[in-house]
Parts: structure tokens; sequence; C-alpha cells
């Protein structure tokens, strides 16, 4: 059933572990490793607990009960030691197990004569039937080459790293075995901003807590003995990081002239935000159709449900259990904030036009008695005319004040970036990548960075609780994923199509708001030479009109027509079609270099010859332009405000 309001994402959070396998944890004391990733498994789940419970959470999250996940992929030795730990009857852990290769080849690793532990293969299939039966299983089997085990167990370790919000590593302090192990593990999660809990993997076990880039200095001269020991605060240090993790995130001080776009809009407006009933905002839609397509269609007064709208557009690109699955996951989460935003961009866009158009309009009725030759106090036109001035104040007035009590402008900024987040997310969670993170070059970094933001808050709470699918990587999955991305970068409703009508209407806006502008300047030259005719002529005994009366009307048409010019390039200047214009050309232009990749892509998987890495490499760079142009788009717009707002 469609909500009535911005559905809340489910509390969730997702512990990971990478570490050595038996023949690294000579110097280990098992039991004491195991009670101590239990202490950690049960200080996250204590914390989620409490923080469901609490007003915070009650305000921020669905209220259904916390999803806590176990992310490993249970490799012999620590994987499997945590995977134990997390299905201790009293904890509340699903399992879930990115694989390196498919379940049937990776059991060739627990095989007797390969295995380092003692019946392998029987443990590892009784750890996932555990699993199953308890709080639930997902297997994500990647395709892995058996010609490059480090390269397939590095992917593995992506996977874990993309899914986790705590990363917990048992590293010993030597040198990697391969690429893409434990220590290569452990850079990328403090690269991408992960925490990570570093345990010893030598007996008494210390731990220690990296957050970030200056902490993994001190792995260059770690000594072991120097470790917290197993018992020392451990809760108390991971508290503070799980809950910085659910909770929102604090927004940072700003300098009295740094921008503040989004201080003034938060979760609690954004969950009571409701569904109206009618759409009154159309004076927009109306001028973009009519200025930059050249069409009159008028608009639906009458408001779809949110939900219902955003299903039947998708619904055209459902094409195999994946895409569905993720669309069923993310339709309402993506739903509210896409039509909210273009609710709000309506309203503050319809406002601006309004605003310049009236005000133009206004100077035309307070000169129009003057020209009309009415009498103060005794025709009924001029008392017309003040009032009618006087009303059309009134609503400029009023418009602003609401615009500034409602924020319609910052909310249409913050909901459009959490729209296409989300957007994104269709496409790599499938491959079992994370969440974008939205980036600002550091000359635009005044403007204010969307990463510590609620919005990109709301897109990692939603990713938590979405997880990713059960799925097996074969030729078949990485055509459908394929197909899937270049549905997204050029299909019916599609990135490239958007941009090229973007792109017309915009420049088409620009160049006919331009030329009216000139022409409203040039016809008051014009009536400003007639103007001068009279008394030019009347010098040389020539009478070509009545001199007062015409003189009246081009007095008339000579401060309003300005006043209409100035409109024309105010609105042009409000809306920045220009550049909109030469940003959405750019846009398509990159993103059908990125088709011709796709094109590519499919015809290697066709030969069998494509990799899932690959894929995720194409995915991720296509939907990191995507995420870039919205948050560039969000620097433009920051600072456009209505006028005198």
């Amino acid at each position: 059933m469609p909500h009535k309001s911005p559905p809340r994402a489910r509390l969730a959070f997702r512990v990971g572990v990478v570490g050595h396998r038996p023949n690294r944890l000579q110097n280990a004391d098992v039991t004491q490793l195991g009670k101590l990733l239990y202490e950690v498994l049960h200080t996250v789940q204590v914390e989620i607990d409490e923080f469901a419970a609490s007003s915070s959470g009650a305000k921020l999250y669905s209220g259904e009960e916390p999803i806590l996940r176990a992310i490993t992929p249970l490799a012999e030795g620590t994987d499997r030691i945590f995977a134990v730990q997390a299905l201790a009857p009293e904890l509340k852990y699903e399992l879930c197990c990115p694989m390196p290769f498919h379940q049937e080849k990776y059991e060739q690793d627990f095989l007797p004569q390969n295995a380092l532990e003692a019946n392998s293969l029987d443990r590892f299939r009784t750890i996932l039937a555990k699993a199953k039966t308890k709080r639930g299983l997902v297997i994500f089997e990647l395709d892995g080459d058996r010609s490059d085990s480090a390269d397939a167990y590095g992917a593995a370790g992506r996977v874990v790293l993309s899914q986790s919000d705590l990363l917990v590593t048992v590293w010993d302090g030597g040198e990697p075995a391969g690429g893409g192990g434990t220590v290569d593990t452990l850079r990328d999660a403090i690269h991408y901003g992960v925490p990570v809990l570093l345990i010893g993997a030598i007996k008494p076990h210390g731990w220690l807590m990296i957050r970030s880039e200056l902490d993994l200095d001190c792995l260059k001269t770690l000594d072991f003995s120097d470790l917290q020991p197993p018992q020392s605060a451990l809760s108390a240090t991971l508290a503070p990081v799980v809950r910085e993790e659910i909770a929102l995130p604090r927004t940072p001080p700003r300098e009295p002239h740094e921008n503040a776009s989004d201080d003034t809009v938060n979760p609690d407006e954004y969950f009571a935000e409701r569904r109206p009933r009618l759409h009154l905002f159309i004076l927009w839609t109306l001028f973009r159709d009519l200025v930059g397509s050249g069409s009159l269609r008028w608009p639906k007064f009458k408001v779809e449900d949110y939900e219902t709208e955003i299903g039947r557009k998708w619904a055209t690109d459902a094409g195999t259990d994946t895409s569905r699955w993720v669309d069923q996951r993310l339709l309402s989460y993506y739903a509210w904030p896409d039509k909210l935003a273009d609710r709000y961009a309506d309203a503050y866009r319809s406002t601006y036009i309004f605003i310049y158009l009236a005000a133009a309009f206004a100077v035309f009725l307070a000169l129009l008695p003057m020209a009309a030759g009415w009498e103060e106090g005794k025709d009924a036109g001029q008392a017309f005319c003040v009032a009618s001035e006087f009303a059309i104040l009134l609503v400029i007035i009023g418009l602003l004040l609401w615009e500034k009590g409602r924020h319609w402008h910052r909310r249409w900024l913050a909901y459009r970036l959490l729209a296409e987040l989300i957007r994104h997310l269709r496409c790599l969670l499938p491959l079992g990548g994370g969440p974008p993170l939205p980036r600002v070059p550091q000359h635009l970094a005044i403007f204010g960075d969307p990463g510590p933001t609620w919005m990109y808050w709301q897109l990692r709470a939603i990713a938590r609780a979405t997880g990713i699918p059960a799925a097996t990587i074969t030729k078949q999955y990485l055509d459908d994923c394929l197909h899937y991305l270049n549905r997204l970068v050029r299909g019916s409703d599609g990135q490239i199509g958007f941009h090229d009508q973007n792109y017309e209407r915009s420049k088409q806006l620009n160049h006919r708001l331009h030329k009216a502008a000139l022409w409203m300047f040039g016809l008051t030259l014009g009536c400003i030479i007639i103007h001068l005719f009279p008394p030019v002529f009347s010098r040389l005994g020539i009478s070509l009109w009545p001199h007062e009366q015409i003189d009246r009307w081009l007095t008339l048409a000579c401060a309003t027509l300005p006043a209409f010019g100035a409109a024309m390039g105010g609105i042009s200047n409000q809306g920045e079609f220009a550049r909109i214009a030469k940003r959405s050309r750019s846009m398509t232009n990159l993103l059908e270099q990125f088709s011709h990749k796709i094109d590519s892509l499919l015809t290697q998987n066709a030969s069998g010859e494509l990799r899932l890495a690959q894929v995720v490499e194409l995915a991720g760079s296509v939907m990191q332009l995507m995420v870039d142009e919205v948050v560039e788009w969000r620097v433009i717009f920051v600072d456009r405000p209505p006028p005198a707002a």
C-alpha cells in the first residue's frame, strides 16, 4: 500500500570481517579470539537495540525490528570464527556471504586435499544451513577465475567492504600473501570512510580502532604489545562508532560567509511531508513549454499518488528478477524525494517567473492612469490600477514570505540530490556495490559538502536496510545487469534522453528570452526616437499629432518595455538556462561514450570473456558521473533563491 508520507528505512547495521586463514593463526588463541569477536558483535547489537528504543530511533527509522548482518565469505580461519559467533543463539545476525567463486567451485578449497581445517567442507555447509534457518542468509556468488585466486578473493573482500559499516580486521602484522588481502582491504576501508577495528592475530589479541589515513601510519611500526587489551574499554570505543553511523550527522560549523543551503531542511520536515491533492504552481510548466518548446499543454491539477506514478515508469524497465528485486525495495524511497523535488522546483520557479513578470506589469499599472489621462479620484480606471498594483505587491510579498517559511528552494535542492543518489543504487546494488560518494571539488567546498548531510545519511540508511540480492554471477546475470544499466543511460526514461530534451529546451529558453529582452529594449529606443519627433518638427512649424496625449503613451511605453525586458533577462539569469544547456550537452556526449562501452561489454559477454569487475568498474564510473553532475548542479542553484528573498 502506498505510503502517506516519505517512508523511513528500517534500522540496520552491518559488521564485516577480513582476516587470516589457519596457517597464519598459529600464534592465536582461537577461543580467546572468538570471545573478542563475540564481544564486538554483542556490543553492536546492544547499541542498535538501545538506539531503536530511543526517541531518536523512533523519529528516524521505521520502527520495525532492526536488521543486523554479519558479512563474511566463510573462508577458513577468521571468517568462520566470526560467523560462528554471529550465529550464537542470543545474537540476532543474518549472514551475508560474498563468495569469490560459484559455490560449487568455492567448495573445492575445502576438500581434504586443499583444506587447512579438518572437516572443512562439512563445517562450511553447516554454517550456511544454520544461518538459513536462524535469521536469514544471502549468498552472493562471484565469478572469480581459478587461475587468479588472489584477485577472486580480493573481489570478495571488496564486496565485504562495500557492505560493511564496521570492518573487523584480524591481522598478524605480516606482509600480504597476495593482492586483495587483509591489509589491502583495511587500507581501502579507511580510504572509503569505513571504520576499522584491528584485532591482533597473535594472542592475547589486543585491538586498535583505526578511523583515518593518519592512523594507518601506525601500521608501519605497529608493536602488538601496545594494542589495547582484549576487554579494555572495547564497548566504550565501539558504541560511539556505531552511533555515528546510524544517528544523524552533526552539521559542521560554518563561517559567516559560507552558504547554509541545507541547514533549514532536516529529516523531521522531510518525513512530515504529505502529498497535496492539487498542483497549483503551474506557471513554470506553462512558461517552460510555451517558450522552450513552442507548445502549450495544460498540466494536471490533480496530484497522482507518487509511488503509483513512479512505479508505472519503472515497470517499463523491469526486465529481470534482480532488477525487480531492487526496484521493489527502492521505489517508495525514490518516489517521494523525486516528486517532492518536482513539486518544490515548480513552486520555486513559478514564484520567480511571477515576481519578474508581475513587477514589470506593476510598472505598467502605475503609469497607465497617467497615459490614459484619468483624473485622480474621478475615474474608476485609475482606482482599479492602484488597487491592482497594490494586490500584485501583496501577492509578491506573500509569495516571498511563503517561500521563506517553507524553504521551497532549499527543499528542492535537498530532495533532488537525495532522489538522484537513490536512483543510482538501482544499478549498484545488483553488483554488490555500495552507494556512490558525493564529492565536491576543493574550489567549490565553500558551497557545502553533501557527504555529511542528512540526505547522504538517508541514502546510507536505505542501502544498509536493502543489502544485496542473493545472486550467482553468470553470463546471463552480467547481460541482465548491462541491459539494466543501458536502460538507465539511454532507455525511454534514460539520462541521455533527459539531457537531450533539457539541452534543446534550455537552449531555446535562453535564446528566446534573450531575443525578447533585446526586442523590448529596441522598441524602447524606437519609442524614444518617436518621442523626439514632435518637438523637432514643431520647430519647423509642422504639427504631427496631439503632442501631450501621445507623449503620455510614449512615456508609458518607455518605462514599461524596459521593465519587461529586464524581467526576461532576470528570468533567464535566474534559471541559468545557458549554463544548464551546455552542461546537458556535455553530459549527453559523456553518456554516449559510456553507452558505447556498454555495447562493447555486451559484445564481450556474448563471447564469454566478461567479468563482473569490468561491469562494476563501468557502472561505478557512470554512476559517479551522474552523482558529480547532480552535486555540481546543486552548486549552480544553491545561490539562486527567489528575487528579493
